[in-house]
């Protein structure tokens, strides 16, 4: 499925370089639906589909300095989806959050007691990352993933733009990201590198 590029593209990739979130947002918003169905096609499953293009485009935000370097970002773009939904298929669990996995590994009493108070910690610093998100991103990641509500009905609620909601919550699964990382201690950082990729 060919990613049709933006005409200004090369100005977008230039802005969203220097850190430019309206720039980032316009990228988001053109490319979101065409990774999503393309991951649809592979996972079979919606949630599974939302967590890779979110994941993607996480990635696109943490390397945004190299992008000027991009040649064909169409294609570019298409290859790091292309990766990440081979991952997200191999490890067959799902992205982000954890709680259902970690439910479903509790049930089949999967875990050893070092494991589950890993999970345990990874948990309490994931609420504590959250309290620290800008309150609109806050609010926008509660919903969607706490709340379950769709990106849809985020946006009717708020009264924000699709590529609005959507910007928020990759920026929010970046700053979590980096935030576990920097405050997990070993033993958590081991179990997040092997159930809890971002």
């Amino acid at each position: 499925m060919p990613l049709e590029p933006l005409y200004n593209e090369k100005e977008l990739l230039l802005n969203t370089a220097g850190s430019d979130e309206r720039a980032f947002e316009a990228l988001v918003d053109h490319y979101w639906n065409k990774i999503y169905s393309i991951a649809l096609v592979f996972t079979k499953s919606p949630e599974l589909a939302k967590d890779v293009v979110q994941e993607v485009f996480m990635k696109v935000w943490s390397g945004r300095e190299r992008l000027p370097e991009v040649n064909k970002f169409d294609a570019w773009l298409f290859i790091v989806a292309r990766n990440e939904i081979l991952n997200s298929m191999r490890k067959n669990r799902p992205l982000y959050p954890v709680d259902l996995y970690i439910a479903q590994q509790n049930r089949e009493n999967a875990f050893s007691p070092e494991e589950a108070l890993g999970f345990k910690q990874l948990q309490e610093l994931i609420k504590k990352g959250v309290e620290l998100l800008p309150p609109q991103q806050k609010l926008i990641f509660k919903m969607s993933r706490e709340q379950g509500v769709s990106h849809e009905k985020i946006c009717e609620e708020l009264h924000l733009a699709r590529s609005t909601v959507k910007n928020a919550l990759v920026k929010a699964l970046v700053f979590l990201r980096n935030y576990i990382q920097l405050h997990a201690g070993l033993s958590v950082g081991a179990l997040l590198l092997h159930f809890y990729s971002l």
